[in-house]
Formats: structure tokens, C-alpha cells, sequence
């Protein structure tokens, strides 16, 4: 381990937070000192067993302790319609039976810190309880961490709680004043971040699930609840990874793209919930106070999860400058002509025709991985290990892996992989399972 940057998670172990915990295990240049749980997006009776099952899955040598089963003062309001009644997207896995180690999560947090001053970065992942508790029992202990990275709150409205509020913070927002109001060594991701920087349509995630690897198929299948909670109530589905993404820039903070420095104060007047966990914010240029990330390269994270699922690196590049931009700005809905398709041998050939005028990416998938983008009606594609220019209108021949079905607007139910992919709307598609 000699070497090795060392890192505390605390979490409320929901889907999210389970495949930040992967990645983070799964990172080479790490070591994951102890996990620390704590309720929110569940009770914390499930969120230890969230916890300690995914340190089994990964045969991982990581002490989890377990923190505070209740807010400071408030009711628990769990978030498990996102994140099912289990925590982990209710797919029957074996979610009990699991012993944490002895003692009590922030007199641990206390006893580890305060043995290792300046050499641990705590990466908190639900709210603030632990941590505030640790505070209140000695206010010190939080001077001997080398930094605190905390996924919570926002700069820019709205929250995913309340209009004000972000989840994190306002699970607890007795907790979260309590830390904001005694340390400002603070690198924050918001949820505002992560809207910018961290979600992605369902056909965008599903290259996670096409890896191949168990840890991949789990991280897509996890999504299961939100996903049938979006259809439900007609939101727009968006796979919203604030965990993972504030996980990578704990891992490589060469991917934080822009930043800025504030002084932070949170609301928690007990009488007013409209205003419950709102931070007020002041951009300042004192290097002292929180660090917020605003946005970061989308590109070398989704890279960087996916190296952390599937053991290496991919080369596929999802998206461009352009696409970036427009990004949760417009919707459109990508729609191939189909042509034909015909069977050589074991292997189903489709012809295609790209709709003029619209960005398009194509999937070549014979156990590949990368997408080629048709920009602005033009681009390269690489199909079947050869890359040609296209224009919008040309006809091109897909080679699909494995028959699936396809609905494609204006034309029947099709079996054959991907062709094309919207990046705003899923109406026109069925879900690859």
C-alpha cells in the first residue's frame, strides 16, 4: 500500500454510492481505509448490509463501521423511491446476514484521522451526520484530515428535493451546518454539477452494461428503480451518477474542468421547510474557503468509470465539443431509414439510411465499444474494423453483435443492435435488456 493516496468513504450506500465505492476500491493509485454509513437514501440497517455486500462482491479488505441510524434532530425521509426499498435497486441480492466491524462510525472516523494527521481524504457521500458527530465529540479531529470532498448541495437552483435544496444537505441540515460553519477544507460537488457534468441518457449508460463485465452489467441494473420511477411520472429519463462523478474527481482531479471558491452557510431553521437545507453562497477569490467544482469532463469520466468496472480503459469517445454544449439544452430525436437487413451466414448485416440534418452516432458492435458521431451531416464511421467518410443521407451497413429488438419511428419492430441512438427522448426506443 506504501504510497497510495488514503481515502474514507461515508455513504448511505444507495445505487449510486455503491458503484462510487467500486470505483473507488477498484482504483489502483488508492487505498480505501474504512467506510463509515450513515441512514439517508435508506435506513442504516440497509445501508451497512449495501455496504458490506458490495465489499464482499469485491473480495476487498475494507473495515465498515456503522455511524448514525437518525438525522441530528429530524426525521429519517429516505430516497428509496430512486433507489428501492433495499437500497440497491431491488434485485434480490443477498442483503443481510453481514457483520460491521465493532464501534461506533465517527469515534472510529475520530481514532484514525486523528493517528493519521494530514494523510486522509474523506469522501462523503450522503449527508453529513457521522461527520458532524465526530465534530461535536472533538472539533479538532477534522484539522487532521488532508482534505473533505463532499457530494451534496448546490450553487445554482434547483435542488432534486426541493426547488432550494439538494438531498444530501437537507436529509440533514443540522449536520451540514455544523460542518460548513467549522471547516471550509472542503471540495464540493453540487447537484448542479452533476446535472452538468454527470447524467446521461439511458442509451448513453447502457455502453457501461455492453462492457461485458459483472460489475458493469450490476452498475447498469442498478438504475432499474429510477428508471421505472422516471417512466411513472413522465420525467425525462436521465441516469444522474452524483456518487460516481464526485468519486472521480477524488480519484483524478485533472478531470475538473472549472471552479470557483465560496463562502458557504447552511440553512437549518427548524420553522421554515421551504428554505430547509438551502446554502447561501458568495463567490469569493480566498483560496481558504470551499472549493466548488462546477463542471467536469464528461468524456474522462464516464472513461475512468468504465476503467474502474471493467479492469481497463476504453477508447470511445462519447461526445463532442458541440454535443457537450447542447447538453440538456434541446431534444431531439434521432431517427434511421431502415433499408434492409439480410443474414450472411451467422452474422446479420443491417442497411441504414442517416436522416440529413441531425447528429447521429452510430455503434459498431462487434465486441467493440466505440461510437463514431455524423456531425453537422458529415463524419467518419467505423464499421466492421474499416472507417469511411459519411454524409447525412449515405446509406451505411451496421454489423450488429447479438439480435435485439430496436423500435424505430416510422417503421416496424426490427431485430438487430443498435443502429442509432437519441441523446434527449427514449419514447422511439425499447430498453435493451
Amino acid at each position: 500500500m506504501s504510497g497510495k493516496r488514503k481515502i474514507w468513504i461515508d455513504t448511505d450506500t444507495g445505487t449510486d454510492d455503491a458503484i462510487a465505492i467500486i470505483m473507488a476500491v477498484q482504483f489502483s493509485d488508492v487505498e480505501v481505509v474504512g467506510i463509515s454509513t450513515c441512514c439517508g437514501n435508506v435506513p442504516n440497517e440497509k445501508v451497512v448490509q449495501n455496504a458490506l455486500f458490495i465489499i464482499d462482491l469485491l473480495k476487498a479488505h475494507v473495515p465498515v463501521f456503522k455511524g448514525a441510524d437518525q438525522p441530528l434532530k429530524r426525521d429519517l425521509v429516505p430516497a428509496d423511491f430512486i433507489h428501492g426499498t433495499d437500497g440497491l435497486g431491488d434485485l434480490g441480492l443477498d442483503l443481510k446476514g453481514r457483520i460491521p466491524e465493532e464501534g461506533r462510525a465517527h469515534e472510529k472516523m475520530a481514532e484514525v484521522f486523528s493517528a493519521q494527521p494530514g494523510e486522509i481524504e474523506l469522501v462523503c457521500l450522503g449527508p453529513l451526520t457521522n461527520l458532524a458527530l465526530m465534530i461535536l465529540s472533538d472539533p479538532g479531529i477534522i484539522d487532521s484530515l488532508k482534505r473533505i470532498y463532499i457530494m451534496g448541495g448546490l450553487v445554482d437552483l434547483p435542488g432534486n428535493i426541493t426547488p432550494m435544496a439538494e438531498f444530501n444537505i437537507w436529509a440533514d441540515p443540522d449536520a451540514a451546518g455544523i460542518v460548513f460553519d467549522t471547516t471550509s477544507n472542503i471540495t464540493m460537488i453540487g447537484w448542479d454539477t452533476t446535472l452538468k457534468s454527470g447524467s446521461f441518457t439511458l442509451k448513453e449508460f447502457q455502453i457501461i452494461d455492453r462492457s461485458g463485465s459483472d460489475l458493469s452489467k450490476l452498475a447498469m441494473r442498478l438504475q432499474q428503480p429510477r428508471i421505472r420511477w422516471m417512466r411513472e411520472n413522465d420525467e425525462e429519463i436521465l441516469i444522474n451518477l452524483a456518487d460516481p462523478l464526485t468519486m472521480s474527481v477524488v480519484l483524478d482531479p485533472d478531470l475538473i474542468t472549472k471552479t470557483g471558491y465560496f463562502e458557504m452557510s447552511v440553512n437549518n431553521n427548524d420553522d421554515n421547510e421551504v428554505t430547509r437545507g438551502y446554502i447561501e453562497v458568495m463567490e469569493c477569490d480566498d483560496l481558504s474557503q470551499v472549493h466548488f467544482v462546477h463542471s467536469v469532463n464528461r468524456n474522462g469520466f464516464l472513461q475512468l468509470l468504465t476503467q474502474c468496472l471493467t479492469g481497463s480503459k476504453s477508447e470511445f469517445n462519447i461526445y463532442s465539443t458541440d454535443v457537450e454544449k447542447e447538453f440538456l439544452t434541446e431534444e431531439r430525436c434521432y431517427i434511421t431509414e431502415i433499408m434492409n437487413t439480410e443474414t450472411r451466414g451467422d452474422i446479420s448485416f443491417a442497411r441504414a439510411r442517416i436522416v440529413p440534418g441531425v447528429e447521429t452516432a452510430l455503434h459498431a458492435l462487434r465486441g467493440t465499444h466505440e461510437f463514431y458521431y455524423i456531425l453537422s451531416g458529415q463524419g467518419v464511421v467505423m464499421i466492421n474494423s474499416s472507417t469511411r467518410q459519411v454524409r447525412s443521407g449515405d446509406l451505411i451497413e451496421i454489423v450488429p453483435g447479438s439480435p435485439q429488438k430496436i423500435k424505430n419511428t416510422g417503421t416496424e419492430d426490427l431485430c438487430f443492435l443498435c443502429i442509432c441512438r437519441p441523446r434527449f427522448r427514449q419514447d422511439n426506443y425499447e430498453d435493451l435488456d
